[in-house]
C-alpha cells in the first residue's frame, strides 16, 4: 500500500513538471474548461483491499502478528463533478464497494508452540472476509492538464453486510460462520489521479487510507482499511449550472 501511495505522488510531481510548450502546457490546455458545468460519470471497477493491524493483544506475550493479505472486490456507482474553476473540479460520488482481507494466524500460532509460549495451535484461524460498503467520497480535483487530474479528499463509508469463510485447521468442522463485526462506519482519505480519453472514457486510480479503527473480537484486535481502487467511467454530457 505504501508503494502505491508513493507511485501516485510521483505521477503528480512528474505531470506538474510537464514541458511548457504552447500547445501542451497545462496553462494552455485548461483554458477551455467551462466553470459552472456539472458532469455525471457512471463508474465500474475493482478494488484490491486489506487491513493494517494497529492493536495486537499477543504482542505483550511474544506472539507474532497473523499474516494479513489482500482480496479483490468490485466497485460500482456514479460520480458528479462540478467545475469550480479553470483548473479545479469538485466531485461527489455514491459507490458500492466490496472490500476485505485474508487473515491467517496458523504460522504465528505454530511458532508460538515451538517457542514454548503455547501448548497447542488448535485455536489458529484462517478467514477470508468481504466487507460490503456504501461509500461517499468527496474529492477536490486539480487539473495539471486538460484531461489529467490529481485528486484528494475525504470518504465516508457505511458497512451494511459481511460475507466470507472462517476455518479452524485443527477442528473437525472445516468451516464456520464469521463471528464479530467491524465498525459500521469508516472514514478514509482517498488520493489518486484520473485521465479522460478523447472518447469520454475516464480512468481513475486511487489509494484509500482508512483513518478509524475497525474492531473485531470485542475490540481486542483493531485494524484499519487499506484499498487500491481502479475504476473506468464515462463522462456524460455536461450540464451548465451557472
Amino acid at each position: 500500500m505504501k508503494k502505491a501511495l508513493l507511485t501516485l505522488m510521483a505521477l503528480a510531481v512528474a505531470f506538474q513538471a510537464w514541458p511548457q510548450d504552447e500547445n501542451l502546457s497545462p496553462a494552455a490546455s485548461v483554458k477551455s474548461a467551462a466553470t459552472g458545468q456539472l458532469t455525471i460519470v457512471p463508474k465500474l471497477g475493482v478494488n484490491y483491499s486489506t487491513t493494517s493491524i494497529d492493536t495486537w493483544p499477543g504482542k505483550s506475550s511474544g506472539f507474532d502478528k497473523p499474516d494479513i493479505s489482500g482480496v479483490a472486490g468490485v466497485v460500482a456507482g456514479v460520480e458528479a463533478e462540478y467545475a469550480a474553476g479553470p483548473r479545479l473540479g469538485v466531485s461527489a460520488a455514491l459507490l458500492y464497494s466490496m472490500q476485505g482481507r485474508k487473515y491467517d494466524d496458523v504460522s504465528s500460532q505454530e511458532r508460538a508452540v515451538k517457542a514454548g509460549l503455547r501448548s497447542t495451535a488448535k485455536d489458529a484461524v484462517v478467514s477470508t472476509e468481504h466487507h460490503h460498503y456504501i461509500n461517499l467520497p468527496l474529492t477536490a480535483n486539480y487539473y495539471v492538464m486538460e484531461r489529467l487530474a490529481v485528486r484528494a479528499g475525504l470518504q465516508v463509508g457505511c458497512l451494511f453486510h459481511q460475507s466470507g469463510t472462517l476455518e479452524l485447521p485443527y477442528d473437525d468442522t472445516p468451516k464456520h460462520s464469521i463471528n464479530g463485526s467491524p465498525a459500521k462506519f469508516d472514514i478514509s482519505i482517498p488520493v489518486g489521479v484520473s485521465y479522460t480519453l478523447d472518447c469520454g472514457v475516464q480512468v481513475d486510480l486511487r489509494y484509500i487510507h482508512g483513518l478509524n479503527k475497525l474492531s473485531w473480537s470485542d475490540g481486542v484486535r483493531e485494524e484499519r482499511n487499506r484499498v487500491v481502487q481502479l475504476t473506468v467511467g464515462y463522462r456524460l454530457k455536461k450540464i451548465k449550472l451557472f
